[in-house]
């Protein structure tokens, strides 16, 4: 009695504490010992490496092992079942009681044991060494350890399966489900529920779904059929099996991992791994395959399922056509069994169909089982109910005419997307055609203006040449009158009388035919140049320039004109100057260090040639025609002193030269300018540059620029520059134009750059548009507050006008400029000229510049220069059409970004303030969301590439080894 007492004390302290949980009490033997197994009673959820064994559970105030006790029976941890009831909000009509309805219920059977009572559970992601159902495990027997709520785990058998049981499917996927006990009235599907919940609490990254299926078979939440790459008639057997691997491969390639693909009639069947994948994939509707296998897009066809929301949901077919039929439904359902309907809805993936839910597993054996009563109410077009798991398996074929018009309506829905998908393809090539026909013109149309142009400047040139010859016949007419002149002058000092003064009558004819012949020859060669320096194409009419008064007499002017001719190539040793015919006869003349000449019979310029080069006899002939008053030449590639070969005129010039700097991996040079200055110009000294960066590549010279071209001497800055191709390929090509920029801002007078600068200010002009290099000059004008002459020019073109060209080519680029301090400048005018330079592929530019007097600079008008803006963020990158989901994420977030703004919508707007103010916030909003989805394109990155041919370096090696270099 007292041992009972006991045990009755302990059950009361274990009611206590479970409440909720209804225990029976028994009396037990004395011999009696309780065995049980922790901490599972089965091993479908055991740890890995763990063994259970049996525990001996007894009562704390028990007696020794040799004195019998009556232990108590542990209570259950199994909460009750509990019947669902409707959730809030569901469309569950209230039926009218009628409780005379007969009823005539079927005998069980086999079909009607309890199934579908299983959950299934998608992206389970293993490691090398694990399997989803281990994974699903050891969160089962997590959540039964650490979680109070799931503790009745450790008394159910607990069953985690795989998807399917074939080796050769790869599936993410898993099945768990509680076994029923003995006895058990209804499969504990409310506590699957719970499970349910749980898992996704703890897992959001997986999906966690009632089963809508038998196990084993193919997932149709994961697959879909690809459509219209095969003929209709395909099958399993019709679709080669290599070919499916290539799609295979080819949509992993995509980002959608494949767990398997078998041919079915209609075209190949695919089964994702990741139901996010699947997801993304089937909003794409039509993917591209590989061209080997059909050149058309596939249609992306998901397979049809009903999802189950919820257990025992059973589904009548063939409402479609009839009105109320919920509520009558629901009042047939509760008359059968009252307050046992869930939830009655329209699946949206057919309108004809009806799902309702019962709560229990009893009511639902009782619906399935009352066909003779459904049909007392029902016409014949509506099936009898059925388990939503079965008719997911075996779909009802029956075809009512709602499904006919479904049917044909979805068909013309199709029909008309392909339509629109090929007007859309057609008015693509259309517009390609257009784009095509529209650059044909512009062609044509740049052509004419060319063809024009080279008119006009052969007209001119006639007109050139007569008025030249005219020139050329005034010329010598006065030199035969100065030879008259002088003859009436010996005659005139031997004679006397009438004869002496026939003589001096003579000397005043002469004089007077001479001066008007000087007249003459003026207009014709004002004329002559007016005819040469006209340009093709009229430039539009610009300001006119105001020059400053002189503070001089009226017989002085306050500026100064200078002339300068430019040599840029990568030949400077060869192209001094930059006018002049060519004779056809060369000489053979010594340079020392390599120039840049091609050797003789390469169809390319090359960027060095050998030490023996041939200069022409012309080029002494063509400064001494031009006489600029200075010259740059650019690229000497040598470490010594090429200046002092340049076959200049004697005594005319004096040079300045940065020699190339030498080469680390070779004996050869890089780089190297020499700036020639015409004497008659004093040199006050030559600026020393301390940069590295600066050193073989610029010369900078101050001279004074004498009356009588200018008023009063002023000290004039020149600077002879080779800048860099690529400005970003290292320190020394980076640090180049600031360390410039930095030298120019700093000179006190007036200056002039001239040299090949290996950049432009537009992209016209230059074929492939160097945007690091572009970018790099523009800031350098704006900084030193520079003007270049080019730019002067707005009729330029690269075809016409340009410096430097390669081998074949039609057109070329406008690299060699020449740049003047703005504040300085009154009048420029430049041009190329037409000389052969043999062995360069640039060609020399001629620039004539009229200064004003700095100390007029204060009234001088500045020519007006445009900054160049920075560029902007790259573009929003368009998806491919392999991320066509990419839209819908994006219309997502724009969405969420508009709903977390609660001020934009409620705001009034009333004025410009208040719209300026949203359209601000919706455009942050749109470009947030476009960058965080789509991302934007990439900058492009220079990289440097190596030589590797074989044969390519051979012939490289012997060049260097016979003294030369390419």
């Amino acid at each position: 009695e007292g041992i009972c007492n006991n045990n009755n004390n302990n059950n009361n302290n274990n009611n206590n504490n479970n409440h909720h949980h209804a225990t029976p009490r028994r009396l037990v033997q004395p011999t009696e010992r309780l065995h049980h197994p922790l901490p599972f009673p089965f091993c479908h959820l055991s740890p890995k490496g763990s063994n259970l064994l049996p525990v001996s559970v007894m009562n704390s105030s028990s007696r020794p092992d040799h004195t019998p006790s009556t232990p108590t029976r542990p209570r259950s941890r199994i909460p009750p079942f509990t019947p669902r009831t409707p959730r809030p909000g569901a469309r569950v009509p209230s039926p009218e009681l009628d409780t005379d309805m007969d009823e005539h219920p079927r005998q069980l059977s086999l079909s009607l044991l309890p199934k579908g009572h299983q959950l299934v559970i998608r992206g389970v992601v293993p490691s090398a060494s694990e399997t989803p159902v281990a994974l699903v495990q050891d969160l089962l027997i997590s959540l039964a350890l650490n979680d109070p709520e799931f503790d009745y785990l450790s008394e159910l058998e607990t069953v985690v399966s795989p998807f399917s049981d074939r080796s050769s499917d790869t599936s993410y996927s898993c099945y768990v489900e509680l076994k029923m006990a003995p006895g058990d009235p209804e499969p504990r599907v409310d506590l699957l529920e719970l499970l349910k919940a749980g898992i996704e609490k703890t897992k959001p990254k997986w999906e966690v779904r009632w089963s809508t299926g038998k196990k084993g078979k193919s997932d149709k939440r994961l697959s879909c059929r690809l459509m219209g790459i095969y003929p209709p008639s395909a099958n399993r057997d019709t679709i080669p099996i290599d070919e499916l691997k290539l799609i295979e491969d080819h949509l992993g390639s995509r980002g959608y991992p494949v767990a398997n693909i078998f041919g079915s009639f209609g075209g190949p069947m695919v089964t994702f791994k990741l139901p996010e994948v699947a997801d993304c994939f089937f909003a794409l509707q039509t993917i591209d395959v590989p061209a080997k296998i059909s050149r058309s897009p596939a249609r992306i066809k998901p397979l049809k399922e009903i999802p189950i929301l919820r257990p025992w949901e059973m589904v009548v077919k063939g409402v479609r056509d009839y009105d109320s039929i919920q509520e009558m439904l629901a009042q047939w359902v509760h008359r059968l069994c009252p307050d046992s309907l869930i939830d009655v809805r329209t699946p949206p993936q057919n309108a004809d169909l009806l799902v309702f839910a019962m709560s229990t597993w009893s009511s639902t054996v009782k619906v399935l089982t009352s066909l003779d009563s459904f049909r007392v109410i029902f016409p014949e077009p509506i099936t009898a109910p059925r388990l939503l798991w079965d008719y997911n398996e075996a779909p009802v074929l029956k075809t009512s005419l709602g499904d006919q018009v479904a049917k044909g309506a979805q068909q013309i829905n199709g029909s008309v997307v392909e339509l629109l998908r090929e007007i859309k393809e057609l008015k693509a090539e259309m517009s390609s055609l257009q784009r095509q026909q529209d650059n044909m013109a512009s062609a044509q149309t740049q052509m004419m203006n060319t063809l024009m142009s080279l008119d006009n400047r052969v007209i001119a040139t006639q007109q050139a040449l007569l008025v030249q010859n005219h020139e050329s016949l005034l010329r010598s007419q006065l030199v035969g009158l100065e030879s008259s002149l002088n003859n009436f002058y010996l005659a005139s000092s031997f004679t006397t009388g009438e004869v002496q003064k026939n003589h001096l009558e003579g000397i005043e004819r002469v004089r007077a035919q001479i001066v008007e012949k000087k007249a003459e020859l003026e207009v014709y060669t004002n004329r002559f140049h007016a005819v040469t320096s006209g340009r093709v194409v009229e430039p539009p009419t610009l300001p006119p320039v105001v020059v400053p008064p002189s503070n001089t007499s009226s017989s002085s002017s306050s500026s100064s004109s200078l002339s300068l001719s430019l040599s840029l190539s990568s030949t400077p040793s060869v192209s001094v100057a930059a006018a002049g015919p060519s004779t056809p006869t060369p000489k053979k003349r010594k340079i020392i260090g390599p120039s840049g000449g091609a050797p003789q019979g390469s169809r390319k310029a090359s960027r060095v040639m050998p030490t023996d080069v041939t200069i022409p006899d012309s080029q002494e002939q063509d400064v001494e025609m031009l006489t600029p008053h200075f010259f740059a030449l650019c690229e000497t590639k040598t470490s010594a002193f090429a200046g002092s070969k340049l076959p200049l005129p004697k005594d005319e010039y004096q040079l300045f030269e940065e020699r190339g700097v030498a080469c680390k991996s070779s004996h050869l040079s890089k780089w190297g300018v020499v700036l020639g200055i015409r004497k008659n110009l004093q040199v006050v000294s030559r600026f020393s540059l301390p940069s590295e960066s600066l050193r073989g590549r610029v010369v900078c010279v101050d001279v004074v620029i004498p009356p009588p071209l200018a008023s009063t001497p002023f000290v004039h800055r020149i600077f002879a520059v080779y800048a860099p191709c690529d400005p970003n390929l290292d320190d020394l090509s980076r640090n180049f134009w600031p360390h410039l920029t930095d030298v120019v801002r700093a000179t006190p007078t007036s200056w002039s750059m001239l040299g090949d600068l290996n950049a432009t200010v537009a992209s016209f002009e230059r074929a492939s548009d160097n945007t690091f290099a572009r970018r790099a000059f523009t800031n350098f004008l704006h900084e030193v507050n520079g003007t270049d002459l080019w730019q002067n020019t707005p009729d330029r073109n690269r075809f016409i006008d340009w410096t430097s060209r390669g081998w074949g080519s039609t057109e070329g680029n406008i690299i060699d400029r020449v740049v003047v301090s703005s504040q300085n400048l009154i009048d420029s005018e430049i041009s190329t000229d037409s000389t052969w330079v043999p062995g360069t592929d640039h060609r020399a530019i001629v620039a004539k510049i009229l200064f004003t007097n700095p100390q007029n600079r204060a009234t001088a008008s500045n020519v007006p220069f445009v900054p160049a803006r920075p560029l902007p963020p790259p573009r929003i990158k368009y998806p491919a059409k392999g991320e066509k989901y990419k839209f819908a994420l994006f219309s997502d977030l724009v969405d969420q970004l508009v709903a977390s703004d609660q001020s934009l919508m409620t705001s009034e707007v009333t004025d410009d303030v208040s719209y300026t103010l949203r359209y601000n916030k919706l455009t942050s909003i749109l470009e947030t969301a476009s960058f965080q989805v789509f991302g934007r394109n990439m900058s492009w990155q220079f990289a440097a590439q190596k030589v590797t041919s074989p044969l390519i370096r051979q012939l490289t090696a012997s060049i260097i080894h016979i003294g030369g270099a390419i």
